[in-house]
């Protein structure tokens, strides 16, 4: 599996020493603008998932030299709030902030049916996931990942030519944490 900036990014900004930008459009988009459900709902709020020990293991050693070595639970944490969107990282129950900020990804989201498209990566990649929603459990699989930071933006729906850290982020089943996408 290639593995690309876009997986770091989601890593947090730090983490692959690099400067992320703020949320905006995604150049060459091409899925409709503006969200088909009214404010996001009913993804807004926040959604979390314990990784398992192997994937926990990669966070921590991606967050080396900023966290607690000695820290053992790791939570990805997402945030929706209308047409936008946060990750963020919980290591023993602390969220982890940055001058304030949570140290993941986040930027614009447009929910159509059941695709939800994520841009992130300082606006230089946009996610297509499929997305259902049973009681308090989101789950999160991704269809698309493209790399719009080029004139002629690239996708792919090939899975081993997607990038292996996005997928080990983000694919999962989220258990709601919160209904107000606040940190």
């Amino acid at each position: 599996m290639r593995r690309s900036v876009v997986g770091l990014a989601l890593l947090g900004c730090m983490a692959m020493l690099a400067a992320c930008g703020g949320a905006g459009t995604s150049a060459g988009a091409s899925a409709p603008v503006g969200s088909a459900l009214a404010g996001g709902a009913p993804l807004d709020g926040t959604w979390d998932v314990v990784l398992d020990e192997t994937d926990a293991q990669w966070v921590r050693d991606a967050f080396a030299g900023m966290i607690d070595p000695g820290d053992q639970q790791v939570i990805v944490r997402l945030g929706f709030d209308g047409a936008t969107w946060w990750q963020g990282f919980l290591f023993d129950g602390e969220l982890f902030l940055l001058n304030g900020d949570t140290e993941g990804d986040g930027g614009t989201l447009d929910v159509v049916g059941d695709r939800a498209i994520m841009s992130g990566a300082g606006d230089t990649a946009r996610i297509t996931y499929a997305w259902s929603l049973q009681g308090d459990a989101l789950t999160l699989t991704v269809v698309e990942q493209c790399d719009v930071a080029a004139s002629q933006p690239t996708c792919t729906t090939d899975r081993s030519e997607m990038d292996a850290d996005l997928l080990l982020v983000t694919e999962h089943t989220y258990t709601r944490s919160g209904v107000v996408a606040t940190y």
